[in-house]
């Protein structure tokens, strides 16, 4: 924990030997860190909602000359993590005010093909997420699981961890990596461990009062 100067505090970090330090902090500490070149690498989570006219990633005294673009990676959700480095060593993260949240709930939800049901339950767990909406994952016990073909496409969420794909097989008819689930996601997501997640915009998804 810094104590005293920030910017002293990690020039003189910077200055000693030692592994990547991650900088987080609002976007005034990221902006003073840019313009005394503090910053060696940085790494944006860009999100699909628009919200104002929001500030410039950089600020107009910095040499954006120095930064090259070395990996971009999108996820399912539509968010997309940029990261741009200079050199090596410090490392700060852009604020992106994303949220999720995790509840379990007692509405009746179902999920259906072309009026075949392929999921039924009165306990799932509810997951908002900033710009996105809310997800309904349910037991695998409530799910028609001879219907799906587990897949080789994996994909990781920063809030949630790494998830695993299926696709459904509606007699010969087969709906790829329509469901996921995250078999062993981050602390902060572990309510949602093992349950299976309809892409609600490729189903039909019936969402009633509690059972």
């Amino acid at each position: 924990m810094l104590q005293g100067e920030v910017l002293d505090g990690v020039a003189e970090l910077k200055a000693q030997d030692g592994g990547p330090i991650l900088v987080g902090g609002s976007q005034t500490l990221v902006h003073a860190l840019l313009d005394h070149d503090l910053v060696d690498e940085l790494r944006l989570m860009v999100f699909p909602v628009t919200i104002g006219s929001g500030r410039r990633v950089f600020p107009e005294t910095t040499k954006k000359s120095r930064w090259k673009l070395t990996d971009t990676r999108a996820f399912p959700s539509g968010v997309r993590r940029r990261n741009g480095r200079v050199t090596q060593h410090v490392v700060a993260v852009m604020p992106s005010g994303h949220e999720v949240r995790i509840r379990q709930s007692d509405v009746h939800v179902e999920v259906g093909v072309d009026g075949v049901t392929i999921a039924e339950s009165d306990r799932p767990v509810l997951l908002d997420e900033t710009g996105l909406p809310t997800r309904y994952y349910l037991p695998r016990e409530d799910v028609r699981m001879d219907m799906l073909r587990p897949t080789t496409f994996h994909t990781t969420c920063p809030f949630k961890g790494e998830a695993s794909y299926w696709s459904l097989d509606l007699d010969g008819e087969v709906l790829d990596g329509v469901v996921w689930s995250y078999e062993t996601p981050i602390p902060q997501a572990e309510a949602i461990a093992g349950l299976l997640c309809f892409y609600t915009e490729r189903v039909e998804l019936k969402v009633g009062t509690t059972a």
